[in-house]
């Protein structure tokens, strides 16, 4: 399940060994990867941007992904019979619930746009909820982990706030083997790495920041542990969204 907890953004840290792009074995004893080479000046003017191999090199193929943020705040599976919750909420796959309006935004909006790697935000996800979430997300064709919401202080009612949803399709795109998700701030910041090829490990921030309601403090001590959290990696490339 999501890791309990005790403005909006998307950063992503692209990663690629040195042994790929220099051409040095690889880390398992297999045969060299070809050479690499830029392309010239003539290949940049006719667009060239696919692989091919040619006298004994190849030219790089960059990495294309489809990548998005999406806030709502409420993104929630419910029970088809409205009020009820004595059987819980089930695996998302049953008929236990369905998807409440922001759920469904966020699913419709991934497909519909064939996003590969997509971040929702403000989620107010409830432990109790998640595997109906995965279920959901699952049969549109994505795998996911993040951290839940948190009940706010002083709540008389239960009210959830924070909470990020790390997506990502699961026909394309794998968790890197020997990873697990890293909660960096519970309710609001979260890292995964993934494996895009081979040669390629992406890691996703999925951030949702303290904004108006928060105290300065608060606010402070979030961005100093996201900045903290990536000066820590060996990135070489930093995309944010």
């Amino acid at each position: 399940m999501c890791a309990e907890p005790s403005g909006s953004s998307l950063v992503v840290l692209w990663r690629r060994k040195k042994s790929d792009i220099q051409g040095g074995g690889g880390e398992d004893g297999g045969a060299l990867p070809p050479k690499l080479r830029s392309l010239s000046a003539t290949e940049r003017m006719l667009g060239r941007t696919r692989s091919a191999c040619e006298e004994g090199d190849a030219v790089t193929r960059p990495v294309m992904l489809k990548v998005a943020t999406y806030n709502k705040p409420g993104q929630h599976m419910k029970n088809r019979t409205e009020g009820s919750r004595d059987e819980g909420y089930g695996t998302g796959r049953d008929l236990a619930t369905k998807p409440g309006t922001g759920m469904r935004t966020a699913l419709e909006l991934a497909t519909a746009h064939s996003f590969d790697v997509y971040v929702a935000t403000e989620t107010r996800t409830r432990g109790e909820k998640w595997e109906a979430v995965r279920g959901a997300w699952d049969m549109a064709g994505y795998k996911i982990d993040g951290t839940c919401g948190a009940i706010k202080d002083g709540a008389t009612s239960g009210h959830t706030v924070g909470g990020v949803t790390m997506v990502w399709r699961k026909e394309t795109i794998r968790r890197k083997q020997g990873t697990t998700t890293i909660v960096i701030v519970p309710t609001r910041v979260v890292q995964i790495e993934l494996e895009i090829d081979a040669a390629t490990t992406v890691s996703v921030y999925g951030v949702y920041m303290p904004m108006g309601g928060a105290t300065e403090e608060e606010t402070k001590v979030a961005w100093k542990d996201l900045r903290d959290a990536i000066l820590a990696g060996t990135h070489e490339h930093i995309y944010g969204l």
